[in-house]
């Protein structure tokens, strides 16, 4: 993938889309249907990559992508919008998913 942020970007990019819903420059639902929309681009991109797991299979219960939903949506909750405990949490949610399928 050409296209990857670093946690200090992510955490610049999630606080500004938490604080464009906070301000109402964009509602929960325009995120939630982008974000969808990136997902499929995403999937694209890494198509041709084995470990890959795509996430427009099932949204709703796609560790990755609902965690890139809960990095804005809860974005003005963390402190000083720290990245890290969300994709932590989501990190050991996807590792006691998939090794239980080993």
């Amino acid at each position: 993938v050409g296209l990857m942020e670093d946690r200090a970007t992510l955490r610049i990019s999630s606080q500004l889309l938490a604080n464009w819903v906070h301000h109402g420059l964009v509602t929960e639902s325009q995120l939630r249907s982008t974000f969808a929309e990136m997902a499929k681009v995403v999937d694209q991109q890494n198509a041709r990559d084995n470990a890959y797991r795509p996430m427009c299979a099932n949204l709703d219960n796609n560790i990755a992508f609902q965690a890139a939903l809960r990095l804005v949506f809860d974005g003005r909750m963390a402190p000083n919008g720290y990245t890290e405990f969300t994709l932590h949490d989501a990190r050991r949610k996807a590792k006691s998913l998939f090794s239980s399928r080993l």
